[in-house]
């Protein structure tokens, strides 16, 4: 321990923000998440703009070749309605894989977030396990009487 400051011999008071900095560096890439994630966003909402008008334009395209009897285009317009539908359901799955992902670096992030507390105050830690655990056996004894 230093003299001190109550802290291990060689740890720096920034030693603790240098590893959190790094843990979540890693999942962030550098350093800019907000610019990254922006940009995913815009070229989500433009490929669901993209389906949505590959939609629009083939009913409009079937609805020209029913008025004019053309079958040729009934079945270009319907092509195009169908290809603005699979695209739509890779947005959706596109959406659903990055939420995923999100949830998966939130969890990551909570994990070292809980390892650093643990490092860093053992007692204390052991101290609250103890607490949850006496009133887990409390109130799980009410209910059994």
């Amino acid at each position: 321990m230093g003299m001190k400051t109550g802290r291990p011999r060689g740890r720096t008071k920034g030693a603790k923000n240098q590893r959190t900095s790094r843990a979540r560096g890693r999942h962030e890439g550098n350093g800019r998440p907000g610019r990254a994630r922006a940009r995913n966003e815009k070229r989500d909402g433009r490929r669901s703009f993209d389906a949505s008008a590959k939609r629009v334009g083939g009913e409009v395209e079937e609805g020209f070749g029913r008025a004019t009897g053309d079958v040729k285009m009934q079945v270009q317009g319907k092509a195009k309605q169908m290809e603005g539908a699979l695209q739509d359901v890779y947005g959706e799955a596109k959406e659903t894989a990055d939420a995923a992902e999100m949830i998966r670096e939130s969890a990551s992030e909570a994990g070292d977030f809980l390892r650093t507390t643990i490092e860093q105050r053992p007692y204390t830690t052991a101290a609250v396990a103890l607490g949850i655990g006496f009133l887990i056996g409390r109130f799980g004894r009410r209910a059994d009487s």
